[in-house]
């Protein structure tokens, strides 16, 4: 589950991600953390839970460099939580089926590299598929995000567009990789979130994942 978390201190006020929620903190993604003790504000919400919550927190503790555990950014633990609100935090991590994501792009080693990069800085299942009809097929099951690679689909990749254009009810957001100008200018006519160059730094796409992520449901 990702979430797009504000935060406010005495200094200012800053909007960063999550991927890592219980009813004791979260861990906040960035690389100017704060030092530990310090109070915050906190708010976010939970998708499917129909409600903003805003917490008291302080920092508890940083990561200053990225490593096998995580990225750059710090540790904030919750003060105060309500009860109410803790059980809802525990009851939506206890159902919340993990993260599944469809990749469209050719199968082979040279333009998976999205995929793989993708897999490695989230725990999900990817769903990787080279032709349009398999793209069809997996959106009859439960996505969290659509990944395509418009240079190696190309034309199929602007039909599998039309037709999420044509979703029934809310649909998975949308990320596109292009290095081609006019085929992001196209994607982003037929509603993409989110349009990045195909070659962007593992930082660029990561955070295009996770700003797309924040915003689960469309339509």
């Amino acid at each position: 589950m990702a979430l797009e978390v504000e935060y406010r201190t005495t200094g200012g006020f800053l909007v960063s991600y999550s991927l890592n929620l219980s009813k004791g903190g979260l861990f906040l993604e960035t690389t100017d953390p704060l030092p530990p003790g310090t109070p915050l504000t906190v708010r976010f919400q939970i998708p499917g839970a129909g409600k903003t919550l805003e917490l008291s927190a302080k920092v508890a503790w940083v990561r200053s460099e990225a490593d096998e555990e995580g990225p750059i950014g710090m540790g904030v633990m919750f003060e105060d939580i309500e009860d109410h609100v803790g059980h809802l935090i525990d009851r939506i991590i206890s159902v919340f089926p993990g993260l599944r994501i469809l990749y469209f792009g050719l199968d082979d080693p040279a333009r998976l590299s999205a995929a793989r990069r993708i897999r490695s800085m989230l725990h999900c299942e990817m769903v990787s598929v080279a032709l349009l009809h398999e793209a069809t097929d997996a959106l009859k099951r439960r996505l969290d995000l659509i990944v395509i690679d418009m240079d190696s689909v190309g034309i199929d990749g602007v039909a599998l567009l039309y037709q999420l254009q044509e979703f029934g009810g809310p649909r998975p957001p949308i990320l596109v990789l292009a290095s081609n100008a006019e085929l992001r200018y196209r994607a982003e006519e037929l509603g993409a979130d989110k349009v990045l160059a195909a070659l962007v730094s593992p930082a660029d796409l990561r955070n295009g994942v996770l700003s797309v992520l924040a915003n689960p449901l469309v339509g």
